[in-house]
């Protein structure tokens, strides 16, 4: 491999959580080693990707539904208002879930979800 590939290719494993650096004595070169608790890199990669795209959608979502009691307060057309309500309403119901996605990400993170599975830690 490249240096470049090389490079690129470990710092993504130090943001995935997968790999560490480590110290040698009178070692001058970096030196890295895989973190060996297979399920610890799943719950790092799992939660960080998906608290984001979650905290996204919800940011998205409450924004979304702000604008829409906006406009239906702002309105006189009752079908503008209908539409406007039948989103908001949809909204509604996106904003639950991904309060309730966050709830299943703190299992992970919490390592609780192993209570709820057969894996047993050693």
């Amino acid at each position: 491999m490249s240096k470049t590939s090389m490079s690129t290719g470990v710092r993504t494993l130090l943001e995935l959580n997968m790999v560490e650096k480590v110290w040698r004595k009178g070692e001058r070169k970096d030196l890295y080693q895989v973190k060996n608790d297979w399920y610890q890199n799943f719950i790092d990669r799992f939660t960080t990707q998906w608290r984001k795209g979650t905290q996204m959608n919800l940011d998205a979502s409450i924004k979304s539904m702000r604008d829409l009691e906006t406009a239906i307060a702002d309105t006189d057309d009752q079908e503008t208002a209908q539409r406007a309500q039948d989103h908001l309403e949809r909204i509604t119901y996106a904003i639950k879930y991904y309060n309730w996605l966050n709830q299943v990400i703190d299992l992970f993170e919490s390592r609780k979800i192993f209570d709820l599975t057969q894996h047993k830690e050693e």
